[in-house]
């Protein structure tokens, strides 16, 4: 039982780095309205928007262990797929001002991916709906 409710909690602290992203996107974060010009995404009020729902609905089904292996592996996904867009350290000379925080925040991105892939192969515990 204490580790199914450590699975459970574990799912919702993953949770939490997606809902706020959420609110950030729906309240169209200047800096990550920039971040999308930058990247020269199409219509990037609206992909912050979708972004966002797809975030609170991954969350919930993770959360709420609605499918969590599913939502996992999507956030697993768009983890990576946000982290080789968006934090590409690799291009940035080591002594940019934001080198360090892209680098180490990209890394953290792969930790998160990790924790996903966790939830993928050990299951959600009894603490799942479906």
């Amino acid at each position: 039982m204490p580790a199914d409710l450590l699975l459970l909690f574990a799912r919702l602290l993953v949770c939490t780095v997606f809902i706020v992203s959420a609110v950030d996107k729906f309240n169209l974060v200047p800096a990550e309205l920039a971040a999308m010009r930058a990247v020269k995404l199409p219509a990037p009020v609206f992909l912050m928007r979708l972004t966002a729902v797809c975030e609170i609905v991954g969350c919930l089904m993770l959360g709420l262990g609605i499918a969590p292996r599913i939502a996992a592996v999507a956030f697993a996904l768009f983890t990576l797929l946000v982290s080789l867009l968006f934090l590409r350290f690799w291009t940035s000379r080591p002594d940019a001002p934001d080198f360090l925080l892209r680098r180490n925040t990209f890394f953290s991105n792969l930790a998160m991916i990790g924790a996903l892939l966790y939830v993928v192969v050990a299951g959600p515990g009894v603490y799942s709906l479906i």
